[in-house]
C-alpha cells in the first residue's frame, strides 16, 4: 500500500481546497474521487470574500475559473419595503461562478500542484485505522484522513455519526440568458411569501435564479404555476418575464435544502470538512465559505481538538444566522412580521448594514456580538407588536407574537451553549418551524391541488 501524509476523500470544491491547502504546507496528498465524470450538478456558486481569499492563497486563478465578480454584496428586495436594501461587504469582494466551470479549474489546479496525487474512480468501501480501501483490494495509508465527501459522507458514516439531516425545502435552479440585473456586481435576494429567491450572474450572458420551493409543491402537477404566482409580485420588473418563461418551459435544476448542525468534526487522524460536518439553508450563501474555512484552518493546524473547537466557535454565527433568517423571512406570522420590521429598522443605519454583512460572510464570528444584535432586534420587534396591540381585537395575536419572539431568542441562546447545558426547548432546530410552514403552504395551495400528489417528499 502506498503511504501519504494526507488522504482527502471527495474531489469537489471543498475536497480540492483541502488538498491544495495541505500541499502548500509540503504534505504528500492523495485526492480520491469516486465519480469524476458526475460533476455536472447544481450546487454552491456564490463565494464570500473569506472564501475568495482562501482560493487566492491556494493559487487558484479565479478568472480562469469563470469568476463573474467582483461581487460587492447583496440587494435585498422585500414585499414590506418600497425599495431594495443594498448591503455591501465592508472589506473585500466576493465572487460568483458557474459551478461546473470552477470545479474544472479547481481540479486542474490540484493536478498541476506538486505533492497531490489523483485517484479517479476511487469509491471508498472501507476505512480501517489510518487505511483507506476501495475497489478490488486497492488502498493506501495516510497519517491524516479527511472526509470532504458531502452530505452523504462515507467518512461520516464510518465514524459512526448520525445521519441527522433535516429537509427544509427544495431549490429550483433556472438559467436566464440576455438578462440585465438591477444591480450588476451584486447578489439579489428576493423575499416572497413562500420563501427566498437568490439571483446572481454566472456568465457574460447567464444569470442563475435559485427559487426556494416548499417540499409539498415539488410533486404538484401545477407546481410551476404555483411558483409563478408566488414570486411574480415581488420580483424586480426586468426579471419577471424571463423567470416566468423559464418556469413554463420547465427548464429546472433541482437541489434539496437541508439542515444539519455543525457539531461533529471527526476524530484525531480522521477529520470531516464542509457538508460532511453540517449544512444550513443556502439563503445566505454560507456553505462554501464554511467548507473552505474548515479546509484551510485544518491545513494550518497540527492538533485536532483545538482545530475542531475553533471551527465550532467560528461556525456558530453564520450557521445560526442562516437558520434564523430563513425562519424570519419564510414563515408568515405576527412574530416574523414584527421581526422583519425590526430588521429593516436596523438596516437604516450603515453601521448595522456593515455588521450584518460581516456576520453573513463569516468575517465576524463573535457570538456575544450576534446575541447583542439579537437582543436589539427582539426589543424593536416587541415595540412593533405593542404598537399593533393598541388596536381593538389585536392583543391576543400580539401576545402570541411576543411568545414567538421570545422563543426565537430562546432558540438562539440554546444553540450557542454546549449540548449538556442546553434547555429542553427543541431537539431539532427546524422541526417546529417546519410544522408551521407546512400548515401555511397548505393554506396557500389551491383547493384542487390539496390531494395525494402534494405529500411531503423527504429528499
Amino acid at each position: 500500500m502506498q503511504s501519504f501524509d494526507v488522504a482527502v476523500i471527495g474531489g469537489g470544491p471543498v475536497g480540492c481546497v483541502t488538498a491544495l491547502a495541505h500541499a502548500k504546507r509540503g504534505a504528500r496528498v492523495a485526492l480520491l474521487e469516486a465519480s469524476p465524470e458526475r460533476k455536472n450538478r447544481f450546487a454552491g456558486e456564490l463565494l464570500h470574500p473569506v472564501a475568495v481569499d482562501i482560493l487566492a492563497q491556494c493559487g487558484v486563478n479565479l478568472a480562469a475559473a469563470g469568476s463573474h465578480g467582483p461581487n460587492r454584496g447583496f440587494a435585498v428586495f422585500t414585499p414590506e419595503h418600497s425599495g431594495p436594501f443594498l448591503l455591501r461587504y465592508p472589506k473585500g469582494k466576493g465572487a460568483t461562478f458557474e459551478f461546473n466551470a470552477y470545479v474544472d479549474e479547481l481540479r486542474a489546479a490540484t493536478m498541476q500542484t506538486e505533492g497531490i496525487t489523483w485517484f479517479p474512480g476511487a469509491r471508498v468501501s472501507m476505512l480501517e485505522g489510518q487505511s483507506v480501501h476501495w475497489g478490488a483490494g486497492t488502498g493506501l495509508r495516510a497519517g491524516r484522513i479527511i472526509g470532504a465527501d458531502g452530505r452523504f459522507s462515507f467518512a461520516r458514516k464510518a465514524l459512526g455519526l448520525p445521519d441527522d439531516r433535516h429537509v427544509l425545502s427544495h431549490m429550483a435552479g433556472l438559467t436566464l440568458h440576455g438578462v440585465e440585473l438591477p444591480f450588476e456586481g451584486s447578489g439579489h435576494v428576493v423575499l416572497s411569501r413562500v420563501g427566498p429567491a437568490l439571483v446572481y450572474r454566472i456568465g457574460p450572458d447567464a444569470v442563475r435564479v435559485c427559487l426556494d420551493v416548499p417540499t409539498p409543491w415539488k410533486k404538484a402537477s401545477n407546481r410551476n404555476e404555483l411558483l409563478i404566482n408566488a414570486y411574480r409580485p415581488v420580483l424586480p420588473e426586468q426579471l419577471r418575464a424571463p423567470i416566468e418563461q423559464a418556469l413554463r418551459q420547465d427548464a429546472i435544476l433541482w437541489a434539496v435544502n437541508e439542515f444539519r448542525p455543525r457539531t461533529s468534526y471527526g476524530r484525531p487522524g480522521m477529520m470531516l470538512v464542509g457538508d460532511a460536518v453540517g449544512h444550513v439553508h443556502p439563503m445566505t450563501a454560507a456553505g462554501m465559505t464554511l467548507g473552505f474555512s474548515d479546509a484551510w484552518t485544518l491545513a494550518q493546524s497540527d492538533d485536532f481538538e483545538s482545530w475542531a473547537a475553533q471551527r465550532r466557535r467560528d461556525s456558530e454565527v453564520p450557521a445560526l444566522l442562516a437558520t434564523a433568517l430563513y425562519e424570519i423571512f419564510a414563515l408568515q406570522s405576527e412574530a416574523t412580521y414584527a421581526t422583519r420590521k425590526a430588521i429593516y429598522d436596523l438596516w437604516a443605519y450603515p453601521k448595522m448594514q456593515r455588521r450584518t454583512m460581516n456576520f453573513l460572510s463569516g468575517a465576524e464570528t463573535s457570538l456575544p456580538r450576534l446575541l447583542a444584535v439579537g437582543g436589539n432586534l427582539v426589543t424593536r420587534a416587541s415595540v412593533h407588536v405593542a404598537s399593533d396591540a393598541r388596536h381593538p381585537r389585536r392583543w391576543r395575536p400580539a401576545m402570541a407574537a411576543v411568545r414567538s419572539i421570545a422563543g426565537l431568542i430562546h432558540w438562539l441562546v440554546n444553540e450557542s451553549v454546549p449540548e449538556p447545558m442546553r434547555m429542553p426547548f427543541i431537539q431539532k432546530a427546524a422541526t417546529p418551524f417546519e410544522m408551521l410552514r407546512q400548515q401555511q403552504i397548505a393554506a396557500l395551495t389551491p383547493p384542487e391541488l390539496r390531494v395525494a400528489d402534494l405529500a411531503a417528499e423527504p429528499a
